[in-house]
């Protein structure tokens, strides 16, 4: 892409994740939005016992195996591992892929004993809790989940901001967004606030021979149009997308996907697409299929493994240079939070 001084692109919109519900059938079972895992727990058995499926789960989709992870992980244990100077040395708000290949050459970070084993299999029980209320995830894909959603089938389904206006114009049911569910002591010591999604779509100008002068500036005076405040509002008011322009109004419609404040905490997602990692582990649970969590741990620990070797060739660090961990760029500061 072009630079422009120090700008390269800037941000389109935003991004976030909560969990749709069918309010109908809410009024209908007197159910209230659940502030809790239990309560959603409470909720999702009472809409199993009046007939419906209470969540419809895209489980063939990598991105919401990896939105669950977060979810779970972050709301349950970023106190700890964020905390952690052996995980997280710079006390930043994330684990750099730097940081968790230490810890696991260093032996600080093992998912198949001692504390990390603990928040592994806490991690199972929760999916294991979820599964009991995702009838047909097997064969869920982020398609077949809205469809089943939509049509009435299913109570809730997890998914993002950019589903909004398509979902708020189903003529089924009336659809309404809530938070994820925040996770108490009673789940973890360690427990705070969910994840956040802090990226962003973004507009840029690509680097290419064939452009003109003449239409880079096009380019660059449209970005500065799109952008400007008014023209901004009409594009975020038609679209209902999460707003990055300052001096932006929205509607509270959009406030639920931006509840969390942590970072998401990404420690067993490494190396999560290979056959031993945490989303072929979640899909195995979710299916209902007969493992051995030991082995599972075991897989876990070696798809980490060979995470942090592929990081040290690619970034040509070692034991000798303590993994460059000094190079890393901090971002923010992690301030704990007390578990409710």
């Amino acid at each position: 892409m072009y630079s422009y001084e120090p700008t390269y692109a800037i941000p389109f919109y935003g991004l976030g994740v909560a969990y749709y519900y069918n309010k109908d059938l809410y009024e209908e079972l007197g159910l209230e939005i659940p502030e809790t895992w239990d309560d959603f727990m409470h909720n999702c058995q009472v809409i199993q016992d009046a007939g419906t499926n209470p969540i419809a789960m895209m489980l063939m989709k990598s991105d919401a195996l990896t939105w669950l992870n977060w979810y779970i992980m972050t709301g349950m244990y970023a106190n700890y591992y964020l905390a952690d100077e052996n995980i997280n040395p710079n006390r930043d708000v994330v684990v750099h892929d730097r940081e968790i290949t230490r810890a696991v050459k260093k032996g600080y970070f093992d998912c198949t004993t001692g504390f990390d084993n603990e928040a592994f299999n806490r991690y199972l029980d929760k999916v294991e809790q979820l599964s009991r209320y995702c009838e047909g995830a097997a064969s869920l894909d982020e398609a077949g989940a809205k469809a089943q959603f939509l049509a009435g089938k299913a109570a809730h389904i997890m998914s993002g901001s950019w589903d909004l206006k398509a979902f708020s114009e189903n003529q089924n049911f009336e659809v309404g967004t809530f938070a994820l569910p925040k996770f108490t002591k009673e789940d973890s010591p360690y427990a705070g606030s969910n994840f956040k999604v802090s990226s962003a779509q973004v507009l840029g100008i690509t680097n290419s021979e064939k452009a003109s002068q003449e239409e880079i500036d096009a380019a660059i005076d449209f970005m500065k149009f799109f952008t400007s405040p008014d023209i901004y509002q009409i594009f975020i008011e038609a679209t209902q997308q999460v707003p990055v322009v300052n001096g932006v109004a929205v509607d509270g419609s959009l406030d639920v996907f931006l509840s969390g404040e942590n970072e998401p905490l990404s420690i067993f997602l490494k190396d999560g697409d290979s056959p031993n990692g945490i989303k072929s582990i979640t899909i195995a649970v979710m299916s209902g299929k007969d493992y051995d969590r030991q082995e599972l741990a075991e897989g876990l620990q070696a798809s980490i493994d060979a995470f942090a070797n592929s990081i040290i060739r690619k970034e040509h660090i070692s034991a000798e240079n303590d993994y460059d961990i000094g190079e890393i760029p901090v971002q923010g500061t992690f301030v704990p939070m007390e578990p409710e």
